[in-house]
């Protein structure tokens, strides 16, 4: 009995000696990157749901790559709503479908969720996270980690401007479907948002309403004080009972006053996500593709 335990602990010190050679090596990472693995599952013109692109249940997201992928097939990134606190990315499968049939690749992501451990901002690192792994996919695909696009909706909107403006550089445009924009100025504590939204913006944001020192705090998480140089698409409908037109409106204006190239697409008489409506849906999606078509090259 001696004898054996003797023998399993040697064997067990020259394993431990082996494995530590090929981690000081880098032998051992050999087949360490994420997508390498799970691309087995990737087909062209398919979607490939629920990759991992950190550690946490939530991090996951669903790829749809074109059949004819090709150096130039544009890429979009995309967030879901929820008013960060729930919600989840089959909320606009359908976008990705429509984006798939139209030659466009897509990345289509869950983010942690708001509550006591987490806000706006660690949604924004999730995002940031889930664009490295979008980049490792197009390498895979043989395309260069070029620009790509964002798009989200509601408060998935809202995250779109704002990693869409602090990432000018790599964010060749934004598409935002009545996204919040504004969480400081006159005319948002005047709107019905301020009084529906209040309590969760600062839930995510750290801030409270009632201190006039954490103006900055609001004003940092304002896509409309936080603008660059990115093509913005903005949707908002004129009888949006949650996020009200004057969130669009506001953002458009400053967009316009400093001269950066915007679109936005007010939709008489629509209340808040349009295109959930069959009707509106053709006229949001032509919009959106044509958006992404003309900024490709960009």
């Amino acid at each position: 009995m001696t004898s054996y335990s003797s023998h399993w602990k040697k064997n067990l010190a020259n394993v431990s000696a082996v494995l530590l050679l090929l981690l000081m090596t880098g032998a051992f990472w050999g087949c360490r990157t994420p997508v390498m693995t799970q691309s087995e599952t990737f087909i062209s013109g398919k979607i490939t749901r629920n990759i991992s692109y950190a550690s946490l249940p939530r991090q996951v997201l669903d790829v749809a790559v074109p059949q004819d992928i090709n150096p130039q097939t544009p890429w979009v990134l995309m967030m879901h709503g929820g008013a960060w606190t729930h919600g989840n990315k089959r909320w606009i499968g359908s976008i990705q479908r429509m984006l798939l049939k139209n030659g466009i690749a897509s990345v289509n992501i869950n983010y942690r969720l708001a509550g006591p451990k987490s806000g706006y901002r660690e949604q924004l690192e999730d995002i940031t996270l889930a664009v490295a792994k979008m980049q490792e996919i197009r390498q895979y695909f043989g395309q260069t980690t070029g620009r790509y696009f964002v798009l989200g909706e509601s408060a998935g909107g809202h995250l779109a401007l704002l990693h869409g403006y602090q990432h000018a550089t790599a964010v060749a445009g934004i598409v935002s479907l009545s996204g919040p924009t504004d969480f400081y100025t006159e005319e948002y504590y005047k709107g019905p948002f301020f009084r529906l939204a209040r309590r969760v913006i600062e839930e995510i944001t750290g801030g409270r309403y009632d201190q006039p020192n954490d103006t900055a705090v609001f004003k940092q998480a304002s896509p409309v004080a936080q603008i660059a140089p990115v093509p913005t698409l903005l949707f908002q409908g004129t009888k949006d009972p949650i996020v009200d037109s004057s969130q669009g409106l506001t953002l458009a204006r400053e967009l316009q006053r400093q001269g950066m190239p915007y679109k936005l697409v007010l939709m008489q008489g629509a209340g808040h996500v349009p295109r959930l409506l069959p009707w509106k849906r053709p006229a949001i999606y032509r919009e959106i593709r044509n958006w992404i078509t003309e900024n490709a090259s960009r």
